[in-house]
């Protein structure tokens, strides 16, 4: 039993030696993300929602992607919504002839309640 004890630690110690060893890389990068997002009710209960977002690295060089979403807004009260709708992402990347973009579609669905802090 004592010579497993023994060969456990030493694993372990071994371990932590060779975790000591690998440096870690660390990589510096600028983004800037910036988006508008609007809703308006169209009556008492149902509104609309649209949101763009745009994302670039080294701050506004190089796109990163682009990001428009649109659906529609449900009322249950003043405090709980729910949300749905299409959203379309442009995801930049470089290639040797320049930037090409990759489209993506989705769904997405939204549950948001808020509550005043007094």
């Amino acid at each position: 039993m004592r010579q497993r004890l023994i060969v456990f630690l030493l694993c372990i110690y071994g371990l932590q030696l060779h975790a000591q060893v690998v440096q870690k890389e660390v990589k510096q990068q600028v983004q800037f993300w910036g988006s508008i997002n609007a809703t308006s009710r169209v009556s008492n209960k149902w509104g609309l929602m649209t949101d763009l977002h745009i994302r670039t690295n080294n701050f506004l060089k190089d796109p990163n992607f682009y990001f428009l979403r649109a659906g529609a807004v449900y009322w249950v009260n003043d405090q709980f919504t729910l949300a749905g709708g299409i959203a379309h992402l442009w995801l930049a990347t470089a290639t040797e002839n320049g930037i090409d973009f990759a489209g993506e579609k989705r769904a997405y669905q939204q549950l948001q309640w808020r509550e005043k802090n007094q």
